[in-house]
């Protein structure tokens, strides 16, 4: 075997092994991210050689982002003639990264990110079928990655690095590359004698990973020639402990025991924020977990309730507009065109009701005892009520602070009488209206879906 020979196959073995320890390879197809630039190319050849052996199908897409002109379609062009002739069937996108960032408020770099994953997915949509989206994330990019987190003040996280695996709308995102270097990225191509396309933003430091790339990290490899292996097996080790301690935080969560330690109660609160695509900075973590305030803004329309031991974020929805109607007999239509029906039961229903469920008085009251006219409304500001067996009356924004997620407090229904609340729904039926030995017409309240 020659010298050419030995590199290439040193090459995709290596990409090979990767892919087997995390399931990349088994059979389907794979359409591979193609910029043009040496990383990508690297990436389909290798695949384009292993998928016979493997079993799966290689395809390819190339997203142009408009951002450089002309060099841009020249990077387009590169990637038709390449895929023609490997006879790879090519997929272009094009995204206009420069409006979509100027809309969005986003940086270029995030603008660009974001378009470029859905046009893959789009992509990837079209062929169908069991399909995975490898990207040419490698070893290098790796090491960028970790530094940047740490350079932002990361948590464990982000110092695992790139994941081998992640999804993205469903779909498998794979990075075969991340067991080599760029050095070798480059070595290989140069053996096969491929050619590639450099973006010419990837030379200017204006960029923070380009600053990392092309300054800071050759500093570092002057103290330690063998970091980027330093770091995969760093990253490697942390993925491990990231992975436990993520499955102790969700059963935690799923627990009734409520006596969770700090750093799971931070890991549940930051995954929930990733769950709703926020980025979960650490300040707003520990402000949520402290709990000083009840309701914390952490993005547009997004709130971290606070009044559970565990908090919960929600999206605030426009508020229902306020609603009233006289309430009868029978059927009665609420707001959110929820029936609340309202029946009359005699006293000896009543009281069997009672015997078996305690609970039952909460959905009943005295006819004789409301006020005036009765209405089926939503929540007013100001409401108080004093609950059946309270002593106390209570203003209705405390009560519902103690349990009601803030996203459904106003869309409850209450029934009220000129002197204010007498039923809440979820927690009653106010004192002054309670059945008791002297009731004779009884009214059973009903909320339904």
């Amino acid at each position: 075997m020659s010298i050419i020979e030995t590199e290439t196959e040193g090459f995709t073995e290596k990409v090979l092994s990767l892919m087997n320890i995390h399931g990349m390879a088994d059979g389907g197809a794979i359409l591979v991210a193609l910029s043009g630039g040496a990383d990508s190319v690297a990436l389909l050849y290798a695949l384009h050689g292993l998928s016979e052996r493997c079993g799966f199908a290689v395809f390819a897409a190339h997203v142009n982002h408009c951002i450089r002109g002309e060099e841009s379609d020249g990077d387009q062009h590169f990637c038709e003639r390449l895929c023609e002739r490997l006879c790879v069937p090519l997929t272009v996108k094009r995204a206009d990264v420069p409006s979509y960032a100027r809309e969005s408020g986003k940086s270029v770099e995030e603008a660009a990110r974001a378009l470029r994953y859905r046009c893959l997915c789009e992509a990837a949509q079209e062929i169908g079928g069991k399909i995975r989206i490898a990207t040419a994330h490698t070893l290098s990019d790796n090491c960028e990655t970790v530094l940047f987190n740490m350079i932002r003040g990361t948590g464990l996280r982000g110092l695992c690095g790139i994941p081998p695996v992640r999804y993205e709308s469903d779909i498998p995102i794979i990075r075969p590359l991340l067991g080599v270097t760029r050095a070798e990225v480059e070595q290989y191509l140069s053996a096969l004698g491929q050619d590639y396309v450099t973006d010419s933003t990837n030379l200017s430091d204006e960029y923070t990973r380009n600053k990392l790339r092309l300054r800071i990290i050759p500093l570092i490899k002057e103290i330690n020639p063998s970091f980027e292996r330093s770091i995969l097996r760093m990253s490697d080790s942390l993925r491990a402990d990231e992975e436990l301690l993520s499955s102790l935080a969700e059963n935690a969560e799923k627990s009734d025991e409520r006596d969770i330690s700090r750093p799971l109660l931070y890991r549940i609160i930051s995954q929930k924020l990733s769950d709703e695509g926020i980025l979960p900075e650490y300040e707003t973590i520990r402000r949520i977990a402290d709990g000083r305030q009840s309701k914390i803004s952490v993005g547009q329309g997004v709130y971290a309730v606070c009044d559970e031991e565990i908090p919960h974020i929600v999206r605030e929805s426009a508020p229902f507009p306020d609603f009233e109607s006289e309430l009868t007999l029978g059927e009665n239509t609420f707001i959110d065109g929820r029936r609340v029906l309202l029946g009359e039961i005699s006293v000896k229903i009543y009281e069997k009701k009672v015997l078996v469920n305690k609970k039952f008085a909460n959905e009943c009251l005295d006819y004789d005892k409301i006020q005036g006219k009765a209405v089926l409304r939503n929540r007013r500001h100001g409401d108080r009520i004093r609950l059946m067996g309270r002593e106390h009356t209570s203003s209705v924004k405390k009560l519902l602070n103690s349990g009601v997620p803030a996203d459904k407090r106003s869309g409850l229904v209450f029934l009220a009488d000129k002197n204010g609340a007498i039923y809440v729904e979820g927690f009653g039926v106010a004192e002054r209206v309670r059945v008791d030995e002297n009731s004779r017409k009884i009214l059973h309240i009903r909320v339904c879906e």
